[in-house]
Order: structure tokens, then sequence, then C-alpha cells
């Protein structure tokens, strides 16, 4: 099931099983690599949950959610029933739409002009984490990245909570 949300209804009523999805992308330094940054922001602890992955090999929207959010979930013991998305094609896809269906979640959409958790934390990942990622020539690759973006991202959780 999906639907459309307008602002003043996001994250209304019990929030503990919601959290939104989302998916960024980027340039390292001297254009030497597109990066993807997959998101999910859970509503219940605040936390975030992210990945980084060179462009050449990420993995899809749904095995995101199905091997790095679920699995969250299901070791505190609570059952994601919601995801609010944008009207990106990777959560429109099959595979994504199947999933949501076989794990009984539902999906809404974010219209256009809503900020959300998802964003809030691309934005702070480009504002902080960036300064030191892209300028800094340092990294020249997913790789390089992965080990810093993993520590900063336990920062920013544990300031953030």
């Amino acid at each position: 099931m999906s639907k459309h949300l307008r602002h003043s209804e996001l994250f209304t009523g019990d929030t503990r099983n919601q959290g939104c999805q989302d998916r960024f992308s980027f340039t390292l330094f001297n254009k030497s690599e597109r990066v993807v940054l997959d998101v999910f922001a859970a509503k219940y602890s605040g936390e975030v949950i992210a990945s980084i992955s060179p462009s050449s090999s990420f993995r899809s929207a749904s095995s995101f959610l199905e091997n790095c959010v679920l699995p969250v979930y299901e070791g505190r013991n609570i059952r994601l029933q919601s995801i609010h998305t944008d009207l990106g094609k990777e959560f429109a896809a099959k595979e994504y739409r199947e999933l949501l269906n076989r794990e009984k979640i539902t999906q809404a959409h974010f219209l256009w002009n809503v900020v959300n958790e998802c964003e809030d934390f691309a934005d702070a990942f480009h504002s902080e984490f960036c300064k030191m990622g892209t300028i800094n020539s340092f990294y020249r690759s997913a790789l390089d990245l992965k080990g810093d973006f993993s520590t900063w991202l336990n920062l920013y959780n544990r300031q953030r909570r």
C-alpha cells in the first residue's frame, strides 16, 4: 500500500514502527568515483543506519533494507510497519515493493517540499563529513571512505539522540 503525505501527516500517531529511507549519490575528489549513500532513519530511536558503496557495485534499495535495516529492528523485537520514501524509481522497483509486501510494510511517499530525517542526515554528511572527504584528496574511492564514515556515523548517532 502506498500513499502521499503532507508535511503535517509525517510520523503522526505511534511512530515506534516507522522510519524513512532515501538514497543520495555524490562524486569523490577529482571525479574519481561516484558513490551511493543509502540512509534509513529509525523514528523510534532517532538512529540512522547508512551505507556507502561505489556506484558501480551499490546494493539495491531493497537489499539495503533487507540486509542492513530489518535485522536492526528484528534484533530489538520491533516490527517495521511503515517506511516513508520519496518518489524515486528505486522505491517503486518491483523488488522493493515485493519486499514490502512480504514483510507487510506500508510505504508512504513524501511530497517534494518536505525535509525529513534522511535529508537532515545528508545535509550533516555533506557539511560535516565531506569537508574532509571530497575536499581532501585522501579519499579516492568508496573503500577509502568507508572506515572513516563508519566512525563518523557512530559519532553522529551518539550526539543526536
